[in-house]
């Protein structure tokens, strides 16, 4: 796991052909579909969900993990993130270094941030380097899932529907 600036995490997405907006956040390209749902609230559910997610994410050489905010955190989140950080030798704090950049060997690890991110309701991004798909998690609550295959799409709505989801 690579930690990126803010900085770095816009170049990041600029050499896998993402283009991001002029608050830094990337722009979903215009071929992609999309499916936004409300975050469960049971936490198994969550983890469940979490996993199914990064599936979703598909075959990838690596992903962007990137906290875009974190407006209504409370202390021990905040020290729950750092603390994970730490054990990667990551000693910035996160408004620093608020990129991720995860390879496929570490998918576990990555389900686990999934699941904090929706826990937390931190805004966050988990882009593929091939930017087929992308998951944006909001402190709003909801979650969206872009891909430009509608079939994935359409299968992603039996899951969520599944979990009995409130589609948006």
């Amino acid at each position: 796991m690579i930690f990126l600036t803010e900085k770095e995490c816009v170049e990041w997405c600029k050499k896998h052909s993402i283009e991001v907006d002029e608050s830094s956040k990337p722009i979903i390209p215009p071929n992609q579909h999309s499916l936004s749902f409300y975050k469960p609230v049971i936490s198994s559910v969550q983890l469940s969900l979490s996993r199914y997610l990064i599936e979703c994410l598909g075959d990838f050489g690596s992903i962007l993990f990137w906290i875009m905010d974190w407006p209504l955190y409370k202390a021990d989140e905040m020290a729950m993130i750092l603390s994970l950080r730490k054990g990667y030798n990551e000693t910035r704090d996160l408004i620093d270094a608020p990129g991720y950049v995860v390879d496929k060997e570490e998918i576990d690890k990555l389900v686990g941030y999934v699941f904090l991110m929706i826990a937390y309701e931190w805004d966050s991004f988990f882009v593929t380097n091939h930017s087929r798909t992308m998951i944006f998690i909001s402190h709003d609550g909801y979650i969206v899932i872009y891909n430009n295959d509608k079939q994935k799409i359409e299968e992603l709505r039996e899951i969520i529907t599944d979990y009995k989801l409130d589609i948006m």
